[in-house]
């Protein structure tokens, strides 16, 4: 079994047993687990084969450490604001991450769809944010941002690690997504599974991205 294999089966165990416990509990037990799931993703790009060929790694960790910050955070209500600093932190280094080894990407198409998503998104939080309407503007406006420039960046260059990255990019927005209408429209059954499982998936999608050359 390769480092890579035992660090993802450590992964699987502990991402298994965050969802169990946001399910059943105990309370603590969940936001022990959260964190631990988060670290185990943060290893994966300390184990790139071609750490020089690559997505800056070290930017990479960066971002994905403002992640961690912002997982601890969310944990509780009163640090959502500050849980939504860190994410958005993390978003512009995934930002300069893309733009240093491609350049800004100019694709309109590719924005004009992600606007109005974010567009009927926000409109659907909107009556309920109350002074959080700014600050959640600009938060989804970063990600946006990071979503476009990895959709554009796999358009105009096709191969795995933009493929990865972009695919990390659009399930990190699914899981903000369905996490912002949860909180501020309304909620349903296993909304905490769909959520963990979109933005982990997201968030490893892009750590596995600094494994392929670009």
């Amino acid at each position: 079994m390769s480092r890579l294999q035992f660090l993802l089966s450590l992964l699987i165990i502990s991402f298994c047993a965050s969802l169990f416990f946001v399910m059943q509990g105990p309370l603590l037990a969940y936001q022990i687990a959260k964190p631990i799931t988060t670290v185990f993703i943060l290893l994966v790009p300390l184990l790139s084969p071609h750490s020089k060929e690559t997505f800056s790694i070290s930017q990479v960790l960066v971002g994905l450490s403002f992640c961690l910050v912002g997982d601890v955070l969310i944990l509780w209500d009163s640090f959502f604001v500050f849980a939504l600093a860190s994410f958005l932190i993390g978003h512009l280094f995934f930002v300069a991450v893309l733009i240093q080894k491609g350049g800004l990407q100019l694709n309109y198409g590719i924005l004009s769809l992600l606007g109005l998503v974010a567009l009927v998104l926000y409109a659907q939080m909107y009556p309920n944010l109350g002074r959080l309407k700014l600050p959640v503007l600009i938060y989804v406006s970063c990600i946006v941002l990071m979503c476009w420039q990895a959709l554009s960046l796999y358009v105009k260059n096709k191969n795995k690690a933009t493929y990865w990255f972009a695919l990390g990019a659009v399930l990190f927005l699914l899981s903000d997504s369905v996490l912002g209408l949860t909180k501020f429209t309304f909620d349903f059954s296993m909304s905490s599974v769909v959520i963990l499982t979109a933005y982990w998936g997201g968030i490893l999608s892009i750590a596995y991205a600094t494994h392929f050359r670009i």
